[in-house]
């Protein structure tokens, strides 16, 4: 009787272990041969004795199915458990880790993300006349000043009116830019370049356009048998005063070219903070025995 229940003892602790393994399919077969093993050597020659005398192989064939069971279930758990924490790949080829549980959805490729707005200025325009004019440089102030023909040291001369054009609603109206005048001269002979023109009334090459605001740009003046431009070398207003510092007031570098039938130039006004040209034009000058005139080139 103690047999009985030892032996029924020992067959339901080795169910009970049977049965936690089943929980994957690896743990179910080892725990299976497991079981297979332990009846064999001790359920059946304790609880049931008479069964080995017809059959004396029987627990032979228990022990060698159960083993196997056992090996392979073993080695199919050992196999699993060494990757049980891989969830999956990155993009790039690499394993992904997690824990212990892993939960696994289907690949799906994320949209790609919106374009951010560009911070780029809003449209700027501008409304642009040349003309011919008299213009004379104030040493006292350092400026440029139309004046009347028989000014002192006075200059025909060829000028550029802008006026900024009023942005439709939406595209940043009120936005000021700042602006510097690049004018490159092409003809026969070769080619010069002014990287920083002047402006009329202004000491400072670098012009600020708000929204409605009129500047006049000089592309170069008419001297006896040459054209010239001035590059102007002085940056910002700093002298509020009619009387500026003695580098103030003296003219910039002079570049002279000698009259030709057609000189070419090309007018840029450059953005230095946004490092883009945000208006662009192209003069045709033409130079006749008694005249001078201009076309626009597109």
């Amino acid at each position: 009787m103690h047999d009985s229940i030892k032996g029924n003892y020992i067959l339901a602790t080795q169910w009970g272990a049977a049965r936690q393994c089943f929980m994957d399919k690896s743990k179910a077969v080892a725990g299976a041969g497991a079981w297979m093993i332990a009846a064999a050597l001790q359920v059946v020659p304790q609880t049931w004795p008479a069964l080995l005398n017809p059959h004396p192989w029987a627990v032979a064939a228990f022990i060698l199915t159960g083993g196997a069971l056992f090996a392979y279930g073993f080695a199919s758990h050992k196999k699993s458990d060494g990757q049980s924490n891989v969830a999956g790949r990155d993009i790039t080829g690499h394993q992904i880790t997690a824990g212990r549980d892993v939960h696994v959805h289907p690949s799906v490729t994320p949209p790609a993300p919106a374009p951010l707005p560009s911070p780029s200025k809003a449209a700027i325009s501008f409304d642009i006349g040349w003309r011919f004019g008299w213009i004379g440089y104030e040493s006292a102030s350092g400026r440029w000043r139309e004046c009347e023909p028989n000014f002192p040291q006075s200059r025909e001369s060829i000028l550029l009116d802008y006026c900024r054009n009023v942005p439709s609603r939406g595209e940043g109206e009120g936005l000021a830019v700042v602006t510097i005048a690049i004018l490159r001269f092409s003809h026969s002979r070769g080619s010069e370049q002014i990287p920083r023109a002047y402006w009329v009334n202004r000491r400072e090459y670098d012009v600020t356009f708000n929204v409605g605001d009129k500047e006049t740009l000089i592309v170069g003046c008419i001297e006896d048998s040459t054209f010239a431009s001035y590059t102007n070398p002085k940056q910002g207003d700093l002298m509020e005063d009619n009387f500026p510092t003695i580098p103030y007031r003296q003219l910039g570098p002079r570049t002279a070219i000698a009259k030709q039938p057609s000189i070419t130039v090309q007018i840029s006004l450059f953005d230095p903070y946004a490092s883009e040209t945000i208006e662009q034009r192209k003069l045709e000058i033409l130079f006749a025995a008694d005249s001078v005139s201009l076309r626009e080139l597109r």
